[in-house]
């Protein structure tokens, strides 16, 4: 987790500039989208079920699809608490509106409705509900008849998903702990394991229990997303195999900030093997130099260091530098017999000659003292003085 109470440190992670608003929030984290209910989103929802009822009588009529989802649509639009109902409306208006739902946000105008867990609950089921369109002689296609029936995966954080673990993020305590009792209830399939624990990354026992079963799962798996988006904890990440490496649809700045946010230095070795990656184009291997350039470690800087040969990442390092200015100094140090590094490092100490104050181990002090250094000029001391005032708090 990120701490945010003082000036960061060396050891500190900070994330880069514009990242924070992507993550997918967690209670007591950053707070990326995470916010309260908003009641227009009822009203809206209201407005959505009047222009497509014939489409939800097609539904609730039962003549296709699942009898139980029919049922339970008939329940909730008849004003009862039915998750389930929820989700199948949902779907099926998702579905005949082809120019999309406008500004409704089925999430919180469920959580208007019935409350956070009630809410909470129909994201869950909508994750897994589909619908068709029939033919009167029962072929599915572009018909007249509308039903809805259970599939067996979820497809990542879609629809109102991301936006429910916003919700849980900023709940009351009493409305997550209730949100939490009733998504205990949905773990009975893995599918559901992994969407729940997507929505509470809190509960870390949930986490590890679905990276258990998750194991070494393909890369853009969807359900992959979701476990990645929950990871807090070095054990998790490593229970998804050894050689855990992003694809191209899980290197969005939501997913990678999301992953500096829960693992912290931990993330290295995910974000560092994008910077590999065949398939990233220039913008998304910038992520990833941003990503690791981020992480508040010799073995990030190290990544960066064993890389300098490309084109992108030198000019990194000058930054990541400015960053840690005592962790590059010594990593610069421990490595001055590679030309390219003994350049930094003079161009290093000669922005920050006051870095030779420091307590620094004597072979470092032994190679910044050989660098050719221009007679200090306290007027040009200012940047120097900030960080070394940053590193003190």
């Amino acid at each position: 987790m990120i701490d945010r109470r003082a000036a960061p440190g060396e050891d500190a992670l900070v994330m880069p500039e514009g990242w924070e608003r992507n993550v997918h929030p967690r209670r007591g984290g950053l707070p990326g989208d995470a916010a309260p209910p908003r009641p227009v989103a009822r009203r809206s929802l209201a407005r959505l079920i009047d222009r497509t009822r014939p489409a939800l009588d097609s539904l609730v009529s039962g003549e296709k699809g699942d009898p139980g989802l029919a049922a339970a649509a008939r329940r909730y639009l008849a004003g009862e608490p039915d998750p389930a109902g929820a989700a199948a409306v949902a779907a099926v208006m998702t579905m005949v509106s082809p120019g999309g739902t406008g500004p409704v946000s089925y999430a919180d105008a469920w959580a208007a409705e019935h409350g956070v867990a009630f809410a909470a609950c129909a994201v869950v089921e909508h994750a897994e509900i589909n619908v068709s369109r029939y033919w009167a002689d029962g072929r599915d296609s572009e018909g007249s008849r509308i039903g809805a029936f259970r599939v067996e995966r979820n497809f990542g954080p879609a629809g109102p998903t991301r936006r429910m673990r916003g919700l849980l993020a900023a709940a009351a305590e009493a409305d997550h702990r209730e949100a939490e009792a009733r998504l205990a209830a949905y773990r009975d399939t893995v599918a559901r394991r992994m969407h729940v624990a997507y929505l509470v990354p809190t509960r870390r026992d949930w986490v590890t229990d679905v990276c258990a079963t998750l194991g070494n799962a393909p890369r853009g798996w969807p359900d992959r997303l979701l476990v990645l988006l929950s990871l807090s904890m070095p054990e998790q990440l490593a229970l998804l195999g050894p050689e855990v490496a992003l694809d191209w649809d899980e290197s969005g700045l939501g997913v990678l900030a999301t992953l500096l946010e829960g693992l912290g230095a931990h993330a290295l070795p995910v974000v560092a093997r994008g910077l590999d990656a065949r398939w990233a184009d220039s913008r998304q291997h910038r992520r990833f130099l941003d990503a690791v350039a981020a992480l508040p470690s010799d073995e990030a800087f190290a990544e960066l260091l064993d890389r300098i040969g490309q084109p992108r990442v030198r000019p990194a390092l000058p930054a990541m530098a400015r960053r840690f200015p005592v962790r590059a100094l010594r990593m610069y140090a421990a490595r001055r017999d590679d030309p390219r590094v003994a350049g930094l490092l003079a161009a290093h100490l000669r922005a920050r000659p006051r870095l030779l104050d420091a307590d620094l181990p004597a072979e470092v002090r032994a190679a910044a003292e050989a660098v050719d250094l221009p007679e200090r000029d306290p007027a040009a001391l200012s940047e120097v003085i900030a960080d070394l005032t940053a590193l003190t708090q």
